[in-house]
C-alpha cells in the first residue's frame, strides 16, 4: 500500500502544480509540461485529460487556462477537480486538513494509484472532439456525426471517461446511449438546442459503467460462499445489490442491466460460482453461448 499512495500523492501534486502554472502563463505546451515534471507526454496527456473541465485546448500541443477560471483556487477548487478526476472517492472520510497536506508533503511517496491504459486513439479523439463537444453540452445544441457507418443527431448531455476510455453520453431518438469518442467522424455542431431532462441527468449520474439507458431489467443472481467476500467487499456487477446473506455464506444478489452484454462477460468469468436465476430466458442465453463455445474448442479444424 505504501508504493500505492506515492503515487497518488506525487500525482495530485503535480496536477496541482500543472493548474498553478496555468495561472502563471498565458499558454502551456504538452512538451513544456513532460519536461517541467519529468513525465512522459502520455502522462502529460493523461493530466490535461483529468483537468479538462478548466483547461481548454488551443491549437497543436498548447493548452490554456479558460477564461472563468482565470482567479487564484483554493485548496477546496483543487479536491473538485479531483472529484472530477474519480481520484477524491478514494479517500473517502478525510478531513481538509489532509487536502491541504496532501498538495504540500514532500518526501517518502505514500500513496500509489494505478489506472487501465489510455486508450490508443484517445488523444487524437480528444484533439479533434472535445472542445466542440464541451461547446455543445454547454449551449445545449444537438450535434450530428458519423458512427458505425450511420449518421447521427443526437442530444449531447455528458463526457464521460470509463476506464481511460472517453465516451458521450446523448440521446438518440429517444434513446439514451453511450457514443465511444474515438469513432466518431465529421462532427457538427447544430443551430437546434435542446432542453435538458432531469431524469436523464440522474441516469448518467448513477451509471457505473458505459451501458447508458434508460429501460434498464433486473437479474437476480446467486453467488457461492467461496467467492462472496468479493461481492461483499465492492460492487463487482453493474448496480449490484446484496439481497440475501444465506447462513452458509452465499448470497442472493440483484444487478440492473440495459443489455445482456453487459452482465455475462462477468458471470463467464465467475463461472462455476456465479448462477443466474432470473430471468430464465438469460440464463438459457448463457447456456447456448457455453455450449457454442465448447463445440467451437472441440473443432479447431473448422477455424
Amino acid at each position: 500500500m505504501g508504493k500505492a499512495t506515492g503515487a497518488y500523492e506525487k500525482l495530485a501534486h503535480r496536477l496541482a502544480e500543472t493548474i498553478i502554472l496555468f495561472h502563471q502563463q498565458e499558454q502551456v505546451t504538452r512538451q513544456q509540461l513532460a519536461e517541467t515534471f519529468n513525465v512522459s507526454g502520455r502522462t502529460v496527456f493523461r493530466d490535461l485529460s483529468r483537468l479538462s473541465a478548466i483547461i481548454e485546448h488551443i491549437s497543436g500541443d498548447s493548452y490554456c487556462l479558460a477564461p472563468q477560471y482565470h482567479q487564484a483556487l483554493r485548496t477546496r477548487d483543487i479536491r473538485q477537480l479531483l472529484d472530477i478526476a474519480g481520484i477524491s472517492p478514494l479517500f473517502a472520510g478525510q478531513n481538509p486538513a489532509f487536502w491541504s497536506a496532501l498538495l504540500q508533503t514532500e518526501g517518502i511517496p505514500q500513496f500509489s494509484i494505478k489506472h487501465p491504459a489510455a486508450e490508443h486513439e484517445s488523444e487524437n479523439a480528444l484533439s479533434r472532439h472535445f472542445s466542440l463537444l464541451r461547446q455543445a453540452i454547454s449551449e445545449r445544441r444537438k450535434c450530428t456525426f458519423f458512427y458505425k457507418e450511420k449518421s447521427r443527431v443526437v442530444e449531447p448531455y455528458r463526457l464521460v471517461n470509463v476506464k481511460n476510455v472517453w465516451y458521450l453520453a446523448a440521446m438518440e431518438q429517444e434513446n439514451l446511449k453511450g457514443f465511444l469518442l474515438s469513432g466518431l467522424q465529421w462532427l457538427e455542431l447544430c443551430d437546434e438546442t435542446f432542453v435538458p431532462e432531469a431524469r436523464i441527468e440522474q441516469c448518467i449520474d448513477e451509471e457505473d459503467d458505459v451501458w447508458f439507458s434508460l429501460n434498464k431489467f433486473p437479474v437476480r443472481l446467486h453467488v457461492n460462499a467461496s467467492v462472496a467476500g468479493y461481492f461483499l467487499r465492492r460492487d463487482v456487477l453493474p448496480g449490484q445489490v446484496i439481497d440475501t446473506q444465506n447462513s452458509d455464506g452465499s448470497l442472493e444478489i440483484t444487478c440492473k442491466i440495459a443489455d445482456e452484454r453487459q452482465l455475462l462477460p462477468w458471470v463467464r468469468y465467475w463461472l462455476p460460482n456465479l448462477t443466474i436465476l432470473s430471468p430464465a430466458s438469460l440464463h438459457a442465453t448463457l447456456q447456448t453461448q457455453l455450449a457454442d463455445a465448447l463445440t467451437a474448442f472441440a473443432s479447431p479444424d473448422k477455424h
